[in-house]
């Protein structure tokens, strides 16, 4: 399924890619992939931040194939699944991401979530590749 058939399902509507938008988009991007880098920060903090990162990297590349999800339930899971289609993520790298997600909803309401330095580790990782596959996504979109 690409872009095209979840607007055609009513998942995602049309939405013209503004330059200074998707700009602010990845700078967010960065400056919260920044901030989850800094060990002042506790764990869960960071982990936090990563993923925040990442959605924002993620909704950079959907804002500037021109969509964006219709409706506002379970949006950062439907953004996360359209990198599927924008950066041609895989099944085990969005599974990832959502797991992430679910961490993330965890410590929100419950408190109850604690962060080992391996799974921060991992989550910085993956927040700055993605970061760097969303900038080249975006320029080459621009420069189409």
């Amino acid at each position: 399924m690409k872009l095209l058939e979840l607007e055609a399902t009513g998942e995602v509507v049309s939405l013209k890619a503004e330059k200074r938008d998707v700009m602010k988009l990845l700078e967010t991007a960065n400056r919260l992939l920044k901030d989850a880098r800094q060990e002042v920060n506790s764990r869960e903090t960071r982990l936090d931040l990563a993923y925040q990162s990442i959605l924002s990297a993620a909704l950079a590349t959907l804002r500037v194939s021109g969509f964006r999800i219709k409706g506002h339930q379970d949006e950062h899971k439907r953004i996360l699944d359209t990198l599927s289609f924008t950066l041609e993520k895989d099944v085990t790298t969005i599974k990832y991401y959502h797991q992430l997600r679910q961490k993330r909803h965890r410590d929100l309401y419950s408190g109850m979530l604690k962060v080992s330095e391996t799974e921060l580790s991992e989550a910085l990782a993956q927040a700055a590749i993605i970061l760097i596959d969303a900038k080249s996504y975006v320029k080459a979109m621009f420069n189409k």
